[in-house]
């Protein structure tokens, strides 16, 4: 049956809105409208009306996740804080190195994990390069 423009609010309230309909996404309210009815530009309208649907808003919420705002904090002393990132595979650069030095401590990947032994960042600052240890740090 292909439907007047007049009515298709009115379908769309009874495939989407009503007990029967149960506020189910675009595919499922597309091909529960196809059963029964058809006109120009169908998936459209279906997708315009499940978007602005205030049930269905409120039931899934926000569409953009809120970001936290950055905050400054100060350091006192030098090692108060240290953050420690491990990252890898690197591409191979032009002079065939494979790993990039944290300036801070002079460590690459390597040190700290492909070495003959498996070191970690905690054996890092126990070791010789790191005089004490950071009352924080974030891995």
């Amino acid at each position: 049956l292909i439907l007047p423009k007049s009515r298709i609010q009115e379908v769309l309230r009874e495939t989407h809105d009503s007990a029967s309909g149960g506020h189910f996404g675009v595919i499922k309210t597309s091909s529960k409208t196809r059963e029964r009815f058809y006109w120009d530009r169908l998936r459209a309208n279906v997708e315009k009306w499940c978007r602005e649907c205030h049930a269905c808003g409120a039931r899934k919420g926000p569409k953009t996740r809120t970001k936290g705002r950055l905050q400054r904090y100060n350091v006192g002393a030098p090692f108060e804080r240290m953050a420690l990132d491990i990252l890898g595979p690197l591409p191979v650069t032009t002079k065939g190195n494979r790993s990039a030095d944290h300036e801070a401590t002079g460590c690459t990947p390597a040190d700290m994990l492909f070495g003959r032994t498996l070191r970690l960042p905690c054996d890092i600052l126990f070791g010789d390069r790191v005089i004490r240890l950071p009352r924080r740090m974030n891995t």
